[in-house]
């Protein structure tokens, strides 16, 4: 029973002998887990870039006139 269910501990730390199947569907969950993490991250960055390039862009202007 606890080996057909493999994925339900995250990190299978103490069962080494995984067959080449689960160890590639555990790190296909692991990556995919990891791309939405830098998915978000990626868009929080680009905001606050988008922001602080307007502010810059908006100073340049106010400090030429």
């Amino acid at each position: 029973m606890e080996q057909s269910l493999p994925l339900l501990n995250p990190l299978p730390l103490k069962r080494r002998r995984l067959s080449p199947l689960q160890a590639a569907r555990l790190q296909v969950v692991q990556a995919q887990t990891l791309e939405r993490e830098i998915v978000f991250l990626v868009k929080i960055l680009t905001c606050i870039d988008v922001r602080h390039s307007f502010f810059r862009v908006s100073a340049k202007k106010k400090t030429s006139h």
